[in-house]
């Protein structure tokens, strides 16, 4: 039953994250204008914050990013290359 449950917290917290959203707890709904823990970083001379929402990580605004990326992404994250690339446009 332990495993279970554990597989089961598992799934909830991977589900919303792949878009599918269908099975979240309502208190997780009543809090998601309410951050996690806000998580930070700075490097290569930018900063941002973000936190893990209901819907998956969510960037606050203001945070800033790379304008260059390193060759190594376009050819081993093609889809995260591919969505950076759509979201400057």
């Amino acid at each position: 039953m332990v495993d279970m449950e554990r597989l089961l917290g598992n799934m909830l917290g991977m589900l919303p994250v792949l878009g599918i959203n269908a099975f979240e707890r309502a208190q997780a709904k009543a809090q998601a204008g309410v951050a996690s823990e806000l998580l930070s970083v700075k490097g290569k001379g930018v900063s941002a914050q973000g936190f893990e929402g209901t819907q998956g990580f969510v960037v606050k605004e203001g945070s800033q990013a790379v304008v260059e990326t390193v060759p190594s992404m376009e050819q081993y994250v093609r889809g995260m290359y591919e969505l950076r690339e759509e979201l400057i446009r």
